[in-house]
């Protein structure tokens, strides 16, 4: 699903709507079961814009576990709720990793936040506000087996993000 935005490759941009308004997004057609990742590119600082992991493929912005962008915080919200935050540059590569019943937060391969969760299937949503706004370079790692043993790191296949 892609609303006021325009999807190149594995990148979204806000082409529509309302400025400053959470009338725009999109839903990746890649799913995340038990255990995966999504990742970004972080790309401009000054617009506000939100990447996660939710329940529900038809529902932007019903996001379980998020990272939200504005200025110069990556922010995380889990059912719309604050719970941490780091700064980050252009550049910045930031993911989401599920995997054993946690889901953690990093930033450059540097975690910053880790939390548990239950969750059966995950869609990756993102939410666009300001005019431009953009997702960068998503990618999607999924894997149909358990998590790899002690180690923060999925290694699995990864695929661009197809969003719909």
């Amino acid at each position: 699903m892609l609303v006021n935005a325009t999807a190149s490759g594995n990148s979204v941009r806000k082409t529509g709507g309302c400025s400053g308004c959470a009338d725009s997004g999109a839903v990746a057609q890649q799913k995340i079961g038990a255990s995966g990742y999504v990742e970004f590119t972080a790309s401009e600082t000054g617009t506000l814009r939100a990447i996660g992991l939710g329940e529900a493929p038809t529902d932007p912005g019903s996001m379980l576990f998020s990272v939200r962008l504005q200025g110069s915080a990556a922010e995380v919200h889990e059912n719309g709720v604050y719970k941490s935050e780091t700064p980050f540059a252009t550049g910045d590569v930031i993911r989401i990793t599920v995997a054993s019943g946690a889901v953690t937060y990093s930033r450059n391969g540097t975690v910053f936040f880790t939390s548990t969760g239950a969750w059966s299937t995950l869609f990756v949503d993102v939410s666009l506000y300001d005019l431009n706004a953009t997702i960068t370079n998503v990618m999607i790692a999924t894997s149909p087996t358990a998590a790899p043993a002690a180690t923060k790191e999925l290694r699995v296949p990864k695929s661009r993000a197809g969003f719909r």
